[in-house]
């Protein structure tokens, strides 16, 4: 069965371009960024931090800005007829690349921002983790840290200074109820096993066998670390 093509890459090899191997990579790579936006939404906790592939992602959308700078450059310089077929193919190709921008930078944002909507929910938990133990990257982790001064300095103006010292910690965890908003690792979480040869889970009092590319709905904390895609 032949594949599919993607709509822009179709585009493109109709104005007699085909994509090279660094183009494919990018292309893989903002597939790539897209599943883990997806499994950073499903999942209750922030995920290991996919820098390697967002920095790919960002190097493209680096990359289509200054060919669309380029190309509508020398369109206004009049370098090129933007009437003639040379303007018309080029109009052509700035439509494709920003549209292939435009994902870029889409998926990009939500990655990010399904990130900081996590930390935001957590700061204190996320404020206690080791170097060691965090998901975070250095740049979250000072964003988190801002953040936290910036919470604080607010609820002592606001009301804490004004109560009794021992109800002024935002970190107690003392009595019934903790000051600290931690992450639901029970939560339920639809997975897609990816790997054969996976060992059973325990999901409560049952035991689950995960088939290759069976899809399931177990607890995040009975799938935390194996090879699934959450979707």
């Amino acid at each position: 069965m032949s594949r599919i093509r993607d709509p822009i890459d179709s585009i493109i090899a109709g104005l007699g371009k085909k994509p090279d191997a660094s183009e494919q990579a990018a292309n893989r790579a903002v597939i790539e960024l897209k599943k883990a936006w997806v499994a950073e939404r499903m999942a209750p906790t922030v995920l290991p931090y996919a820098g390697d592939t967002l920095e790919t992602v960002m190097s493209q959308i680096r990359g289509l800005i200054e060919f669309v700078e380029e190309k509508s450059l020398l369109l206004h310089e009049g370098d090129i007829t933007s009437s003639g077929q040379d303007g018309e193919n080029i109009k052509l190709q700035l439509l494709v690349v920003e549209t292939e921008l435009e994902r870029a930078k889409f998926v990009a944002r939500g990655y990010l921002r399904a990130r900081l909507a996590k930390i935001d929910q957590s700061a204190i938990y996320w404020s206690t983790q080791t170097p060691l133990d965090t998901p975070l990257s250095p740049k979250e982790q000072e964003y988190l840290q801002r953040r936290l001064i910036i919470k604080e300095k607010l609820y002592d103006s606001s009301f804490l200074l004004s109560l009794h010292s021992d109800l002024q910690n935002l970190n107690d965890t003392d009595g019934a109820v903790s000051m600290v908003d931690e992450p639901d690792l029970d939560k339920p979480v639809a997975i897609k096993v990816t790997k054969p040869g996976l060992d059973p889970v325990v999901c409560g009092n049952d035991t689950v066998l995960l088939e290759h590319g069976g899809l399931y709905m177990l607890r995040y904390s009975a799938i935390a670390g194996l090879p699934v895609d959450i979707v």
